[in-house]
Formats: structure tokens, C-alpha cells, sequence
């Protein structure tokens, strides 16, 4: 290229820029493509070599500059060596730095590019999450769309079904149930129900989760569309012979779930329906090969009955490769939400047989107990509540067995298994039923037709009515119903303080020294209006919060208060530290120290300081310690004096003005709170068309409210010097010593 330039314009050739700027532009093209491939061997090459290739450059043109000179005849003007080196090694360098500062642009292109796609990306990531919080959270979408997808289901559902009541002269003792056809797995799913007398059906049971799908699965019933979840699609697939038909009841396809007569009536039969079933199959969803390893490991434990033996294959069992692979499965197996559910409890515990499957593995469930009662493996597992969960199905396996199941009372079943879940609220009670010893009665029957608040308030007044006590009520406080301060929502799955609630004062945990009878042996005394669902009580009055003290709040294992600090505040509120040079001043003392462990601690009375100061900081809530007695009456409370100088423990929302009563049929105080009268009045506006209060009680029949008195309920309490009541308060009443009130609970 420089050579075709020096030979056409030999040296002292009289120049213009007009050429030369045109030979430039013919050639740049060239030049730009020439520089690209020499950017392509610098970037092969190390510095060294590229050094090397300028050093051959730059000595060529000299040479070819000498040359020129020697050959060149005529000179118009003089360019110096310096201004011919600098103009040939000027043509060379040109392209390539015009190259590499479009490359340098490009590549800055591309970078700022990526960096703005990144932050997009990541723009769009935080607005989607938090559009899912929102939504999930803030706005229950969820909540309003599945019920949708659900009632849609079940609609179409029941186009399959006849109704199965003694009103189509089939008998009341006769269920449906699913004949699964053969197939393999690339087959649609082909289902045929039929009807049989429970008393002769041979057929198995599936115990399962339905789930919540946005995307519900086809299936064939009877010729016809059949929607189902998810985990029972797969659960379906998995139970499909290959050969032979397969004959199950399964609560989604055999009941008809659009039809609340029939649906009420199908789960009064449950209990008998698992119980005659030949074995039920725990579905704990889809696995992997992995699974039947797990399963291999835990029949191995069955099997093995010596502790000795069993410690030597836990250790064999973790120290090979594969332990972490089976100890996922485990983990998945015992996180899965079937342990969760409320009817699981009934479907396994009357069961002949249990056969858990997971995939195509199965296990028998008294052999899974074997490894889930060993302690080293609930001690890996520690995080999982369910190896407990499933120790208490078992203890009412073999209750029930037995024929000595406890607890023993309806109330009792529902409260020890209030944290499961539950489609319908009302499952909370209905799916306890089967499992009250035979003989028992209740006033509770399952009726869908009924909603869960109607059905929780009947449950409430059984259970007043059954146990004569109002434990049922003390439980209502952070739990309640809506606008329904006396019962409890058993919908919700805390005590209102996560899981790690109070220690309730009626069903006290800790061996008493005295059994709490507040009301001495008055039975309840009550009047439901469940049109207005107030609760009206008997009871007598013991003080009015004058003064309350801090709260030592636990949610989750973190407390908010040190036991110190929280004592010490008590004991200012109280009026101490006390001497002990007056017996009334040591009374004081005594009547604190008693109340802040509301008198439930074997050591009898024992000054705070000397034991919180002696444990140090060993101070943990072990069994039968003082730190667990204080832990068990102070935890999410509040300690109050009354007007009259009474000690007592309160719940955590107590507040000056609230009434400490003793209501007859209670072993314990109940803190009451009276209503203001301009919110009661303000209820009226509910009734828009009713222009007087006049109106409003002769349209409607409701006593007029604002000349009733009416309370909310806050919780239990202890007060001190009131917890023992001594002599007979029925000849009391009747004497005019106990003065009784009526209270009206809202």
C-alpha cells in the first residue's frame, strides 16, 4: 500500500490535499479492513511479539525511504526524514486507532447495555415481588381466586353424581366408591363410581391433601369431565393398576361436595368408612428412587428391637454416602402438609391398617413409628414438629385399641389438635368427632349448611353445657370471633401470641398445689340470644384495675423483657420492696411473690431475688423450676393491683378500669372490660331504614341497647387472696353475702 503511494508520488512530487484526500478515501475502506485484521493478530499475539512486529514496520519504512530518495530525480520542495517517517508511520497507525477507539466504543456499548439490562431485570424482580407481597399479603388475591376455582370445580363435579340419601330408597348405610380402571401411565385417568353397603364393600381408603391448584387436572368419572387437584391427579396415576381394577373411597370423588345435605351426612359415616376399610394409604405425594432407600432405612429399624443394635445402624445408616440424599427425603417427607390437616387425625387412628406411600414406595405406618420414636433421629429433625405430631396419633392408635382413648371430651380433642388446618372451618370440629370414646354424646353433628362462626358458638355452649365449666370461654381471648368476645375462633391457628402462647390459668399444666375454684362449686349459670351473640353470665365482682405493670412479651423463643427488669417493675407497682421488720409489710411481700408465679411452684413462697440471683444465668424454664413456674404464669401477661390493693396477673391487653370478676362455674377470674355506649349506639347504623330506636324494636324485636350494660371479655386472671374460695357460695348467694350480677358478654 505505501509502496504504490511513494512510487505514484515519488519524493518531491508537488503535492495538494485535494489528492491526497482523495487517494485516502479510496483506500480507507481498505485501510479500516486491514487495521480489523491486524487488531485481530495483535490480540493473538503477547506485547513482546507486538513490539517486535511495530520494530519490522517502522525499519521498512526507512528503508523504503532511503530508496526513494536515492531514486527520486526531481525535488519541487524538501521534506525532511523526519516529516517522511512520521507521515508512513502515520498511514499505518491511523486505521488502527481509529479501530480500536470504535472497538473501545462498542465494547463501552455493550457494557453500559448489559448493566441496563441487569438493572431492569432487576427493577422488574423488586416491583414483581413486591406486586406478590402485596397481593399475597396486603390484598389475600389468592384468597379471592381459588375459593373461585374451587366453587367452579365442585359445580362442575356434580354433574356426575345421584343424590345418596334414604329419600332415592337407597339405604343410609350404602357409600359410593371409586373403581379405578387399569392403565398405564401415558392413559388418561378412567374412573367409575358405583354404590355399595358399607357393612359388605371390600375396598381401601386414601388419606390425602387436596391441595390448592390455579390449574385443576381433567379425569374421567363415569364418562363425564372430572376436575381434581393436583395431589390427587398424581396420587390417582400412582394407585392405577396396570392389570386389574382398583376399588377406593376417596373423599373428593365418593361424596358429593356441591351437595351440603349429602356432604353432612357422608361425614357422619367417616369414622366407620376408615374403620371397615381393608388398609388406608397415606399419600405423602410424588418421590424419587431415593425414597425406597429411605423406606429400606427405616424397615431396618423395624426390624431391629435392641438399642444397642439400633445405635450401631444409626451410626452406619449416617456415615454412608448416600445419608444426605436419604435424609432429604425424611426431611421432605416429614415438612409434607398432610401432617398438617385436621382429618388425618380420625382417618389414621380408627384405621385397621396404615400403609404410608410416597411415589410407588410404601411402608407400613407402625414400622415408620419405630424411626420416628428414636431419639437420635428426632434429634436431627428437631426443626419438624411432625415425629411428635405422629407420636400422639399413635398414643390414640392404641387408645382407641384399647378402648381407652384420652382426652376423653370433645373440648379436650379440639383443644389438644387446634393448630391443624382445615378447608372448611367447621372441619375443626367435625373432624374430632369419630375419635370421642362410643357412648359419648355431643350436641355438635356436622351440618354444612351452617357457616363456622354459627357452628363454633354451638360448639362453645356444648361444651359449657357438657363440662360444666367455662374453660371453653378462658380460651376465647386473642382468638376470638369477630365482634364475639366469648368464643373462639378455632379457625385461627394461635392462642393470639404465635405459638408460644400463655399458660391458661383453667387448664394448667403444672401440677397445682390447690385446685383454682374461684366460684367454689357453683355449676355455670348462662342465657345464649345468639341473635345478638351475646352471652349472658352469672358472676360477682372481686376489684377494678387501679394499676398494671409491664409485659414480658414472647413471640417465637425471643423474649422483649429481661426477668429482672420486669420483677423489679412489678414490685415498684406494687409499692415495694418491702421490709421485713412489719407483718404487714411481709404479707405484701409474700402475697407479690406468690402472685407472680400465680402460687403453682412446689417451693412455696420464695423471694424472686434470692432464686433469679442464685440461678444466674443458668436461669432457663427447666421441668419443675422456678424459672419454669415463673415463665408459666408471667410470659405475655401483665401484673395489676386493684383499688383495693389486690395482687393479680392479667392478660397482656389489660388496662386501668377493667373489672376483675368471679363468674360462677369459672375456677378462675375473668377480666371483663364494659363497652362504651357510643360505639354500642353507633351499631344502629347498621339498620339504615329504621329512623328511631323505637322502630328498630318494634320491626326487628331487639331490645333496645343502650339500656343493656354490655361487657368484652379480656382473659383470665389471678388475683391473689381470691383464688380459693372457702365455704359453700350457693348458701352464700342465698344468704346475701355474695352479692350476684347478671354480665352480658359481646
Amino acid at each position: 500500500m505505501f509502496l504504490a503511494f511513494w512510487i505514484q508520488y515519488p519524493l518531491g512530487t508537488s503535492l495538494n490535499w485535494a489528492s491526497v484526500s482523495d487517494r485516502i478515501r479510496i483506500t480507507g475502506v481498505y485501510y479500516f479492513l486491514n487495521s480489523v485484521a491486524v487488531l485481530g493478530i495483535m490480540s493473538s499475539l503477547y506485547w513482546k511479539q507486538f513490539i517486535s512486529l511495530f520494530d519490522s514496520y517502522f525499519r521498512r519504512n526507512v528503508s523504503l525511504y532511503r530508496e526513494y530518495c536515492e531514486v527520486s530525480q526531481s525535488r519541487l520542495f524538501h521534506i525532511s526524514s523526519f516529516t517522511v517517517l512520521f507521515i508512513m508511520n502515520f498511514f499505518f497507525f491511523l486505521p488502527v486507532l481509529v479501530s480500536l477507539f470504535v472497538m473501545a466504543i462498542a465494547v463501552m456499548a455493550v457494557v453500559f447495555t448489559l448493566i441496563f439490562v441487569v438493572l431492569v431485570i432487576w427493577c422488574f424482580g423488586l416491583l414483581t415481588s413486591f406486586l406478590v407481597w402485596f397481593l399475597l399479603y396486603r390484598i389475600p388475591v389468592y384468597d379471592l381466586i381459588y375459593p373461585r376455582i374451587r366453587t367452579w370445580m365442585l359445580q362442575h363435579n356434580s354433574a356426575v353424581y345421584h343424590r345418596l340419601t334414604s329419600g332415592d330408597d337407597v339405604p343410609i348405610s350404602y357409600i359410593r366408591l371409586v373403581c379405578i380402571k387399569p392403565g398405564s401411565l401415558h392413559h388418561k385417568l378412567d374412573c367409575e363410581l358405583i354404590t355399595e353397603d358399607i357393612a359388605t364393600a371390600d375396598f381401601e381408603a386414601l388419606s390425602y391433601v387436596w391441595g390448592t391448584t390455579m390449574f385443576p387436572y381433567n379425569i374421567k368419572v363415569n364418562g363425564k369431565d372430572f376436575y381434581v387437584t393436583y395431589n390427587l391427579f398424581s396420587a390417582l396415576h400412582e394407585l392405577r393398576r396396570p392389570d386389574r381394577n382398583r376399588i377406593v373411597w376417596i373423599d373428593a370423588l365418593c361424596i358429593n361436595q356441591a351437595d351440603d345435605v349429602e356432604k353432612s351426612y357422608q361425614v357422619g359415616l367417616m369414622k366407620t368408612i376408615y374403620s371397615k376399610a381393608s388398609r388406608v394409604i397415606v399419600w405423602l405425594g410424588t418421590g424419587s428412587k431415593v425414597t425406597t432407600d429411605a423406606f429400606n432405612v427405616a424397615r431396618q429399624f423395624g426390624d431391629t428391637r435392641a438399642e444397642e443394635d439400633r445405635n450401631n445402624l444409626w451410626t452406619r445408616v449416617t456415615t454412608t454416602p448416600g445419608w444426605w440424599s436419604i435424609r432429604r427425603v425424611f426431611n421432605r417427607i416429614l415438612s409434607h402438609e398432610w401432617w398438617t390437616r385436621a382429618w388425618i387425625i380420625q382417618e389414621v387412628v380408627v384405621a385397621r391398617r396404615v400403609v404410608v406411600q410416597r411415589g410407588s414406595a410404601q411402608l407400613d405406618w407402625d414400622t415408620l413409628q419405630h424411626i420416628f420414636a428414636y431419639r437420635p433421629f428426632q434429634d436431627t429433625f428437631r426443626s419438624q414438629s411432625s415425629t411428635d405430631f405422629a407420636d400422639a396419633i399413635q398414643q390414640l392408635r392404641i387408645g382407641l385399641l384399647s378402648n381407652n382413648i384420652d382426652p376423653t371430651t370433645l373440648f379436650d380433642l379440639v383443644y389438644e389438635f387446634r393448630h391443624q388446618l382445615a378447608t372448611f372451618g367447621s372441619d375443626k370440629i367435625y373432624a374430632v368427632l369419630g375419635l370421642l370414646p362410643p357412648g359419648s354424646s355431643t350436641a355438635v353433628a356436622p351440618d354444612y349448611s351452617r357457616s363456622p362462626e354459627q357452628v363454633f358458638i354451638d360448639f362453645t355452649l356444648a361444651s359449657i353445657e357438657e363440662n360444666r365449666d367455662f374453660a371453653v370461654v378462658a380460651l376465647a381471648p386473642g382468638a376470638a370471633l369477630q365482634g364475639v368476645s366469648w368464643c373462639r375462633d378455632w379457625q385461627i391457628l394461635n392462642d393470639g401470641f404465635g405459638f408460644n402462647p400463655v399458660e391458661y390459668f383453667s387448664i394448667y399444666d403444672l401440677p397445682p398445689m390447690r385446685s383454682y375454684c374461684t366460684a367454689g362449686n357453683s355449676e355455670p349459670s348462662v342465657e345464649a340470644d345468639l341473635s345478638q351473640c351475646v352471652l349472658k353470665v352469672k358472676g360477682f365482682e372481686l376489684g377494678v384495675v387501679a394499676k398494671r405493670g409491664e409485659c414480658k412479651f414472647r413471640i417465637g423463643y425471643r423474649p422483649s423483657y429481661s426477668w429482672t427488669s420486669l420483677l423489679s417493675n412489678w414490685e415498684r407497682i406494687a409499692g415495694g420492696p418491702w421490709s421485713s421488720s412489719s407483718e404487714e409489710d411481709l404479707a405484701l411481700s409474700e402475697s407479690f411473690n406468690r402472685t407472680i408465679v400465680a402460687d403453682r411452684w412446689a417451693g412455696g413462697i420464695a423471694d424472686w431475688r434470692a432464686e433469679t440471683e442464685a440461678a444466674q444465668s443458668t436461669f432457663s424454664p427447666e421441668e419443675g423450676s422456678y424459672a419454669e413456674a415463673l415463665g408459666c404464669a408471667g410470659i405475655n401477661r401483665r401484673f395489676f393491683v386493684t383499688q383495693k390493693g389486690r395482687f393479680g396477673l392479667g392478660p397482656w391487653k389489660l388496662k386501668a378500669g377493667d373489672v376483675v370478676v368471679a363468674v360462677l362455674g369459672s375456677v378462675v377470674p375473668l377480666v371483663l372490660r364494659r363497652e362504651d355506649r357510643g360505639k354500642i349506639k353507633g351499631k344502629r347504623k347498621l339498620f339504615k331504614k329504621y329512623q328511631s330506636p323505637e322502630e328498630l324494636v318494634r320491626e326487628t324485636g331487639i331490645e333496645e341497647e343502650s339500656k343493656k350494660e354490655f361487657w368484652k371479655l379480656i382473659g383470665e386472671a389471678y388475683c391473689d387472696g381470691f383464688m380459693y374460695y372457702e365455704g359453700d357460695i350457693n348458701k352464700d348467694i342465698q344468704d346475701g353475702r355474695v352479692k350476684i350480677k347478671d354480665y352480658n358478654l359481646r
